[in-house]
């Protein structure tokens, strides 16, 4: 878990006057599953497209298992697995023929996973590709880039367009049997839930920056919310202002604070102050994408 299968150091993305990468550090480790989530224009889907070699970065380093994206060969390009927004499948080529097609350039193709795949998904083989519903043409690409068995795959917005049974049976099934410990995941979503589900890891990106590593138990324990509602008319001076205190949010005659470390002092220090109502609440995933993105400024 020490090695990385992607670094970036300062990675940059221009276009034009716009920046949408702003000297991105990211780190995935070797075996990990890592969520990288964020506003809509966040640098998401531009930072996949860097790393994909679909895209060439404005300035920054990248790396995939320790060598120079810049300048590689097949060798490493073929070490990564990608399904993006758009399905990029020949719509001519039935189901059975588009594996067939890939078979033949990834020496660790996978032939039974490919077929498992797409009977959990319920694939019709025989089928053209253009032929496929929106959903089906997501799911004939996951399988495209599962059977390869890559040691890394990329995901940008994977469960895109399937269906909530299709989901399940990605997060569950696909992810749960395909992936294996020797492989990473880079997965972008917005569907935080799901991502909460199966990572090991959450990147938060906010303007083109890293806002934020960590497990989802270490957002789940160093992250909370605290109600309060002071008996007097005005909180105590400085109170408002402890180290961790995040962000702070009128309600009514209460406060909503986001507390982001030294939660239990912080909530001591409340408790010693006559208060009509003294809550702590936990703060899921979306609300720490909330804060981080700006969320809590209404303050």
């Amino acid at each position: 878990m020490d090695q990385l299968a992607i670094e970036t150091r300062g990675l940059v993305k221009r276009y034009g006057e716009a920046l949408a990468v702003d000297h991105l550090d990211l780190q995935v480790r070797c075996g990990e599953v890592f969520g990288l989530v964020g506003p809509n224009g966040a640098g998401k889907t531009t930072t996949i497209r860097i790393l994909v070699g679909l895209s060439e970065p404005s300035a920054g380093d990248v790396r995939l298992f320790g060598q120079p994206l810049a300048g590689s060969g097949p060798a490493l390009r073929a070490k990564v697995g990608y399904v993006g927004e758009e399905q990029a499948v020949y719509p001519y080529m039935r189901v059975s023929e588009a594996m067939d097609f890939l078979r033949a350039f990834y020496p660790r193709w996978d032939q039974d996973l490919a077929l498992r795949i797409a009977d959990v998904f319920r694939l019709p083989l025989r089928q053209r590709a253009g032929e496929l519903s929106k959903g089906m043409r997501v799911q004939l690409a996951l399988v495209l880039a599962l059977a390869p068995r890559p040691p890394l795959l990329i995901l940008d917005e994977p469960t895109a367009g399937l269906d909530p049974i299709a989901r399940r049976d990605f997060l569950s099934t696909v992810l749960g049997e395909a992936v294996g410990p020797d492989q990473s995941v880079l997965m972008s979503s917005h569907n935080l839930t799901e991502v909460e589900r199966v990572v090991d890891r959450v990147g938060i990106i906010v303007h083109g920056r890293m806002a934020a590593v960590r497990t989802v138990d270490e957002f789940g324990s160093s992250q909370k919310r605290i109600r309060v509602v002071f008996q007097a008319d005005q909180p105590p001076a400085g109170i408002l202002d402890q180290p961790g205190i995040a962000g702070v949010a009128r309600e009514g005659r209460g406060y909503l604070l986001t507390v982001d470390g030294n939660v239990e002092d912080i909530m001591a220090s409340l408790a010693r102050v006559p208060t009509f109502a003294l809550e702590l609440l936990d703060m899921s995933l979306e609300d720490s994408l909330l804060h981080y993105a700006g969320g809590d400024r209404r303050a």
